[in-house]
């Protein structure tokens, strides 16, 4: 007796981040291949080549699925193509190939992501590097300038789409901001943009404005959530400062500049204009008064700095001077394991903030070691937490102190 459909698509919607599961559902009989397909193309990344170039690359394999079955299209939501990723960037610049174009760019590549885009109707899309910023030797990256009409055309009618919702941009060369931003003038359904390591062109004085005042077209997007990051590319945080772009829906703010005045601006911005911000993640944050960031819808903050303890007194010090109660629940430090002077001051901030802190969770301390900081005396690991956890005992007491050692590529979440 075969099993009823609903029931094997309960079992099948179990298995959704099972990858190796659903596959052999797909091929186990014909009542699980629909609802397997449904997840395993449901988002679809998109890698690099392997090494050797043995084999039809992902992009070919993907191409081909959807040329041959095109009942497929509809099932697809999600696409990550991700240019360029450590493995295959690092064996480039060993073989003294640094600065040639990623896989993206060959012509092939090109007639597929255009081919395929055309089939399918996104709702998320990433265009990204997935390798650190310091292992970055050469230009490796998505050049729009150089694309093929077809695959820009392609990528135009997708960023416009008002079924698109989510975007993902990091590693891009462009000729002007307006370039970037202008397809996604029409994304009425865009309510999540993160962008990062963009390169313009087009030297600045010749850049047209963006958005612009005088303008008839105005930017539709009402985002929820917004990732910007020019810390390794040029300017791009004074574009979110303009108020055109409508930002009095974001609840996500990720904020990662080395220019401080337009890092504050676009602070200040959300903070005049009442954005309910709940996360808040800020790189840097040395020159800001915390205070004018502690907003009533605050659920999480996250911070970065090197001077980690100056970052942790001044916030708590700046929770203590509230007259109201705070809605934090999680507090994130982040930065690189350092010797931190002891301060009596310290104690005093967070005994006085805990009053003001009632929904407050969790403080969490993640940092990294990194010899080129200056700190070739820096603290073991385990002698960092126990420094730590005697300057902030009073968190510790209160079960609310979390420890993370971070490795690898962790600035990629800050892009």
């Amino acid at each position: 007796m075969p099993l009823p459909q609903e029931l094997v698509d309960l079992i099948v919607d179990n298995l959704h981040e099972d990858t190796t599961s659903l596959l052999s559902c797909s091929l186990a009989a014909r009542p699980f291949v629909r609802p397997s397909q449904r997840h395993l193309f449901r988002y679809i990344e998109i890698t690099p080549p392997t090494p050797d170039g043995e084999g039809p690359s992902p992009c070919e394999m993907l191409h081909r699925a959807l040329i041959t079955s095109p009942h497929l299209h509809s099932l697809v939501d999600g696409l990550r193509i991700v240019t360029m990723e450590y493995q295959t960037y690092s064996l480039a610049v060993a073989d003294g190939e640094a600065g040639t174009v990623s896989w993206a760019m060959s012509e092939q590549s090109q007639q597929m992501l255009q081919q395929i885009l055309s089939v399918i109707n996104l709702q998320r899309i990433q265009i990204i590097e997935q390798f650190s910023h310091h292992s970055h030797q050469g230009q490796i990256s998505f050049n729009w300038t150089t694309l093929d009409e077809s695959l820009k055309s392609a990528l135009t009618a997708t960023f416009s789409s008002t079924t698109l919702q989510f975007v993902h941009l990091r590693g891009l060369f462009i000729e002007t901001p307006k370039q970037m931003l202008l397809p996604f003038s029409d994304a009425t359904s865009l309510i999540s943009f993160s962008v990062a390591r963009v390169f313009f062109t087009r030297p600045t004085n010749e850049r047209p404005g963006w958005p612009n005042i005088r303008s008839e077209r105005s930017w539709k997007p009402k985002l929820t959530s917004l990732l910007v990051s020019d810390m390794f590319g040029d300017p791009l945080c004074y574009l979110f400062s303009n108020p055109l772009m409508d930002l009095s829906d974001l609840t996500f703010l990720s904020v990662a500049s080395d220019d401080e005045q337009w890092r504050t601006r676009i602070l200040e911005r959300v903070v005049q204009i009442r954005s309910p911000i709940e996360h808040l993640r800020v790189y840097h944050p040395d020159s800001l008064d915390p205070r004018s960031i502690l907003t009533p819808t605050l659920r999480t903050l996250h911070l970065f700095s090197i001077n980690m303890h100056h970052t942790i007194l001044s916030t708590f010090q700046a929770c203590a001077q509230r007259s109201d109660k705070l809605h934090l629940e999680t507090i994130i430090f982040e930065g690189a394991v350092m010797p931190y002077p002891e301060s009596p001051l310290l104690d005093d901030a967070i005994k006085s903030a805990l009053e003001h802190l009632p929904c407050l969770n969790v403080v969490h301390l993640q940092a990294f070691r990194v010899g080129h900081l200056g700190a070739p005396h820096a603290p073991d690991w385990g002698d960092w937490v126990e420094m730590w956890t005697t300057s902030l005992h009073r968190l510790e007491e209160r079960g609310l102190l979390r420890f993370a050692e971070l490795k690898g590529a962790h600035m990629l979440s800050w892009e």
